[in-house]
């Protein structure tokens, strides 16, 4: 086989290779990857050539923009952020979830479990039981939400930023703090996003890097 047959399979390879890397296009990673402009997505294909799985990296960063925009709108209507309202509704939340229990707790409950039964299919008796216990667990969300929100914060979207740095740096030894705030920036409209800004973050987010560390090792 003459040289330059030899210079074009390896050419070929090393193509097919880092593609597959940072995902083919048909796949999830790949339209992701795809979708991205020039500068970001150089800084994708650096941290998945550094060691970093592409479907994670994307998935994380899917995570971020839905997050950010999630928090963006419960801060943008002071409405839905209305300590009072949700504090009544909590309350009455409560009262109801009591008052539920109690009931089904009864013959007159017992009676109304057998026909909930028939009426849902597939239905389990612990399905109707459990709908006191899943009310105040909605309440107590709706206030650990607008605790999070209140003054700024974005405990989801800190959470999620939190476990990519974690990964990055525990795929790559190093942080790549300037193609992750790249990242960032162009997956939550912020192109004036800088290594310096993420780097006061994670200053700030201490807590929530230590919490994703042991989230990640617990996985």
């Amino acid at each position: 086989m003459s040289a330059a047959k030899i210079s074009k399979q390896n050419v070929r390879s090393t193509h097919s290779n880092a593609s597959t890397k940072v995902g083919r296009p048909c796949t999830f990673e790949g339209q992701f990857r795809r979708s991205l402009p020039d500068p970001a997505r150089g800084a994708f294909d650096v941290l998945v050539t550094a060691g970093c799985v592409a479907r994670k990296i994307a998935g994380y960063l899917s995570s971020l923009s839905f997050s950010f925009s999630h928090h963006s709108c419960l801060q943008g209507h002071s409405g839905r952020m209305d300590w009072d309202a949700l504090r009544s509704l909590v309350e009455r939340t409560s009262r109801v979830a009591k008052d539920w229990e109690t009931v089904l707790h009864s013959s007159f409950g017992h009676e109304v479990l057998q026909l909930a039964r028939r009426c849902e299919v597939g239905a389990m008796k612990g399905d109707f039981l459990n709908v006191p216990q899943r009310l105040n667990a909605l309440a107590r969300c709706a206030k650990d939400i607008h605790k999070g929100t209140r003054h700024r914060s974005r405990p989801l979207y800190d959470d999620t930023l939190a476990e990519l740095l974690v990964y990055v740096e525990e795929r790559t030894v190093k942080p790549h703090l300037s193609e992750v705030s790249l990242l960032v920036g162009d997956v939550t409209k912020r192109p004036d996003y800088s290594f310096n800004d993420l780097g006061v973050w994670k200053h700030d987010h201490r807590e929530a890097i230590e919490r994703a560390r042991l989230r990640l090792k617990q996985s």
